[in-house]
């Protein structure tokens, strides 16, 4: 699941006008769900490595509620004052 949305979020800059989705099949889609790290704080360091693995040169944490896992946050520095930010939502209620 981490994999495919770095590859969504990242299609764009790679190649914006060429941008192009396609689905998973349903079983693909429950195997990855299945194999995902069961504790927030695992998905977390997940996320971080698949960020760090696609290259990302900034990864870091933002806190936001103390009793809320942290952000993961994916920075890549423009060629000006602005820069692009990937994130991902990865915790989990059981709700």
């Amino acid at each position: 699941v981490i994999a495919t949305t770095l590859l969504l979020v990242l299609a764009p800059l790679l190649a914006a006008e060429d941008i192009k989705f396609s689905t998973l099949p349903q079983g693909d889609l429950e195997r990855r769900l299945q194999s995902a790290p069961a504790t927030n704080s695992a998905r977390a360091e997940e996320l971080k490595r698949a960020f760090s693995a696609a290259g990302c040169p900034s990864v870091e944490e933002q806190s936001f509620h103390k009793s809320k896992p942290p952000n993961i946050i994916c920075r890549f520095p423009g060629s000006s004052q602005h820069a692009i930010v990937v994130g991902a939502h990865y915790d989990f209620t059981g709700k």
